[in-house]
């Protein structure tokens, strides 16, 4: 109909938004028609910090391919277990994030702790890589973890990397 519409989206928390970058924000709300935020806490804090009108907020969930993960065969899992020295027995708990504060993996840290005594077979694995790293390992060497955790890196595409070609197409 000749009206330009203008969606801008909304991915994070907006931790590294400082006050000059709020206010470019605001300034540049008169010409957002709609804003696609990927959750409910998304949404409220733009709502909060960039007074956006809860009208113009629209919820789109970050997507899964499943049918990637479907193609990870028992052999492909046996396989990345046994390269990980994962024992059958052991209950394995996963995380990909970036090695960072606002991922809040001392949560997870702190939640490893409380379950050690109590499950023994439990180990973990968080794929990713950051500035937080040194500190991360820190904490789990300070909690006696660091024989349970698994820090295996950066990884781009973790199917392709961690199940070979059970990623692709």
């Amino acid at each position: 109909a000749g009206t330009p519409t203008i969606i801008s989206s909304r991915r994070n928390l907006g931790h590294w938004h400082g006050p000059i970058h709020i206010a470019l924000l605001k300034y540049l709300q008169k010409h957002i028609s709609y804003y696609l935020a990927n959750s409910r806490a998304v949404i409220a804090k733009t709502i909060e910090k960039e007074s956006a009108r809860p009208q113009q907020m629209h919820l789109v969930y970050n997507g899964l391919e499943l049918e990637r993960f479907a193609r990870i065969t028992s052999e492909l899992r046996d396989q990345q277990r046994t390269e990980w020295k994962i024992a059958d027995s052991e209950l394995l708990v996963g995380s990909v994030a970036n090695l960072r504060d606002v991922k809040n993996l001392d949560l997870l840290v702190m939640a490893a702790a409380t379950l050690k005594n109590d499950f023994p077979n439990l180990k973990w694995v968080i794929v990713g890589d950051g500035p937080d790293r040194e500190r991360l390992t820190s904490l789990l060497a300070q909690h006696g973890l660091a024989d349970r955790f698994l820090l295996p890196g950066r990884a781009v595409d973790v199917i392709a990397q961690f199940f070979g070609g059970a990623g692709e197409g």
